[in-house]
């Protein structure tokens, strides 16, 4: 099977704990992965010690800035269409909206959402942000 992997940060913390036992048990199974994340932090490392493909996606952080959303969102789509995997799995709520905005037909798409813009002492201009991408 061939999944691609999409989350925000390489750095570490829950969700890129979550996407490293998932390629722990993928490196089981034998199948064929792409992790794309900003940055070249712990989760890169992971990725490659497993011996699966890491892809820096540069624009992609956490910002409202369109501009830099829309080259995250087609450093995205170029990369998942170079891989052609079977599955699209999105971890975290920033790339969950990006992803599903950039790649709305062609793979199975799963979501995972982990830092939830709900959470108490979230700012309202975040949950607002949050319920607007949810819907859309």
């Amino acid at each position: 099977m061939k999944v691609f992997y999409f989350i925000t940060k390489s750095e570490l913390g829950g969700a890129q704990m979550v996407v490293y036992e998932l390629l722990r048990a993928h490196k089981d199974k034998g199948d064929e992965v792409v992790v794309m994340a900003h940055g070249t932090g712990w989760l890169a490392e992971k990725t490659r010690t497993l011996g699966f493909k890491y892809v820096e996606n540069p624009y992609m952080r956490k910002t409202y800035n369109p501009w830099i959303l829309l080259r995250a969102a087609i450093t995205f789509v170029h990369a998942v269409k170079k891989f052609h995997p079977d599955v699209v799995s999105l971890h975290s709520s920033f790339s969950g909206v990006v992803g599903r905005l950039a790649l709305r037909r062609g793979y199975p798409i799963v979501y995972t959402a982990h830092g939830w813009g709900f959470t108490a002492g979230t700012s309202w201009l975040r949950k607002g942000i949050a319920i607007v991408g949810e819907k859309i």
